[in-house]
């Protein structure tokens, strides 16, 4: 049975931003959320327009040039926690209480109520992504192996009431640092953006609750290695087919600036 808080994450509108989505946020008011601890979020909300783009000096390396623009958003952004009363058993962020989260956003955005005392207004709610998946839509049929976070799996993802289709899924087992937690979603969002033949296309993640689940195509016919190790083994010109689409697939990853390992 699902908790409280996975119901509420389900039934609401309100984006879940565990990939820092913040250039969503385009409108002074638009906010997105996020969970934190178990029974408490945060709003994040554009306070102020975005900067116009300053040309950044010659002399700064893209990490200081990430940087500046982090320090860009972080003061046009006002990052608001919603805590929760145990003993009360309600949402809150000043003066009123709500049993469900998104009463409590919703109130103060039709009533135009301050969410802080520095007067911040929320207008405009951010949707859910397509990306953004239910666990209720993926099934694990078969286990492949062992991924560098947890397994992965083959499965079935649910697209709608009569549809589904085959998937890859890479589970994220335990608890994992912060800094584990920044890189898979880096890695998930890097490869969101890349689209070819002879890449592995990302379709989404489930982060709704434990464990995460990022969901993959699934590349039919298994492994090159366990086809070339297979007895007998795939023909020269076959193999030859194998090294080509690797190729194909590197050489999109170089203009994409990404680079592979693993290979």
């Amino acid at each position: 049975m699902m908790s409280r808080r996975v119901c509420l994450l389900v039934v609401t509108q309100w984006i879940v931003a565990f990939f820092q989505t913040y250039d969503l946020l385009t409108r002074v008011g638009d906010f997105l959320g996020e969970p934190l601890l178990q029974e408490h979020f945060i709003i994040t909300v554009r306070k102020r327009e975005q900067s116009d783009q300053e040309e950044e000096p010659r002399n700064k390396n893209d990490e200081e040039m990430e940087e500046a623009k982090k320090q860009r958003d972080e003061n046009e952004l006002r990052h608001i926690p919603i805590k929760y009363s145990r003993r009360a058993k309600l949402y809150y962020v000043r003066l009123y209480g709500f049993k469900w989260v998104s009463g409590l956003i919703e109130y103060h955005r039709r009533n135009k109520i301050a969410f802080d005392e520095d007067g911040t207004i929320i207008k405009r709610a951010i949707k859910r992504a397509d990306w953004q998946l239910n666990h209720e839509q993926i099934v694990k049929t078969k286990k492949l192996g062992d991924g560098a976070f947890g397994d992965v799996y083959k499965g079935i993802l649910r697209t709608g009431l009569m549809e589904s289709r085959e998937v890859a899924i890479k589970t994220i087992i335990g608890s994992i640092s912060s800094e584990e937690n920044e890189k898979l979603f880096r890695e998930a969002m890097l490869m969101r953006r890349l689209v070819h033949p002879n890449v592995v296309m990302l379709i989404g993640v489930a982060s709704n609750e434990e464990p995460v689940m990022i969901v993959m195509e699934f590349a039919q016919g298994g492994s090159v290695l366990d086809a070339v190790q297979a007895k007998p083994g795939p023909s020269v010109y076959v193999r030859i087919k194998y090294c080509h689409g690797a190729a194909l697939g590197l050489q999109y990853l170089s203009g994409q600036g990404v680079s592979s390992c693993g290979c």
